[in-house]
């Protein structure tokens, strides 16, 4: 009884010291985790990448599609996922993907 006792006290000693602590970060520790994040994003700044469940995507950044499979998707295999003129991520068009596409 007395055991059982002393772990109900701890255990009221230990919530009422979580609900009462502050889980608030140090400005300092903000500014360093912000400035991580610039960083990181700099260096892949420029990068694109082939993601998507099949690879048929060509992005910044990982997206998330259904698994599903078409045959145009076997035309990305070989093609060349890059920055484009105006800006954004994609696949540049060759003839030999505009051929790939064209003929399914």
């Amino acid at each position: 009884m007395i055991r059982h006792l002393s772990l109900v006290a701890l255990l009221s000693v230990s919530l009422v010291a979580c609900a009462t602590s502050e889980s608030v970060e140090p400005d300092d520790v903000e500014a360093e985790r912000a400035s991580e994040t610039e960083a990181f994003k700099e260096i892949v700044k420029g990068r694109c990448m082939r993601t998507g469940c099949s690879g048929q995507v060509c992005a910044s950044g990982p997206v998330y599609t259904t698994c599903e499979w078409r045959p145009e998707y076997a035309c990305y295999a070989d093609a060349t996922c890059e920055r484009q003129e105006d800006g954004n991520c994609g696949w540049t068009k060759t003839p030999e993907l505009e051929a790939c596409l064209g003929g399914i």
